[in-house]
């Protein structure tokens, strides 16, 4: 055995410890949030706000790496949406951090917006036989897309379902209480997805009665 190696190696120790540490603090943060979201939704502040500023104000709170590309498509002419801001922030956050992780070697996010007028439309929320009614009334569809691996049909059928992940580290929660966050402010989540072309989570949002 090397015992030249095995001198070294403590060198390197105090330099990655305290990186290790914050990142597994950081995961653990996540994860008790993660469950106290899930075992109480509280009622959403709701409040008029506008999509872009939603949006803007998600960003600056998401680790978005160099290799990482955000692409922002928000009309300015868009009305503003009837939310809680925080909760919609998180849910915002959510989906561009699982876009970030389904890219490792880098691609982009590209984050758009768009008005439907609608009365009460029904959509496939899965690729499963789901649906869900929209609410009747004028939404704001704001759509987080990547370049990344896709989602596999097995897995989107459970997408939305307790402890249903694919990620090494998490407990499958966070798309769960993205779900029950925009279902309390009014709005519906779907997802389209391909294996090996991405995915879409498209939310589906109140446009403010004002």
């Amino acid at each position: 055995m090397d015992m030249k190696r095995l001198l070294l190696r403590p060198a390197l120790t105090p330099v990655l410890l305290p990186r290790i540490i914050e990142h597994e603090i950081g995961n653990s943060q996540r994860i008790i949030a993660d469950l106290l979201d899930f075992a109480r939704t509280r009622t959403p502040q709701k409040r008029s706000v506008g999509v872009a500023d939603l949006v803007a104000q998600s960003l600056r709170a998401c680790n978005v790496p160099e290799e990482v590309t955000v692409a922002v498509d928000i009309p300015q002419t868009l009305p503003s949406v009837s939310v809680d801001p925080l909760q919609l922030g998180q849910v915002l956050q959510n989906l561009v951090t699982n876009s970030v992780q389904a890219m490792p070697d880098g691609g982009v996010v590209s984050i758009g917006a768009r008005l439907v007028r609608n009365f009460g439309l029904r959509i496939s929320t899965l690729e499963s036989e789901e649906v869900s009614t929209v609410p009747a009334g004028d939404s704001v569809v704001v759509s987080v897309a990547d370049t990344g691996e896709g989602i596999t049909p097995e897995h989107m059928r459970q997408l939305f379902q307790p402890l249903s992940t694919t990620k090494p580290k998490g407990i499958g929660l966070g798309l769960v209480v993205c779900k029950n966050i925009v279902d309390a402010n009014g709005g519906v989540i779907e997802v389209e997805s391909e294996p090996g072309k991405g995915a879409t989570f498209a939310v589906w949002l109140p446009v403010h009665a004002g």
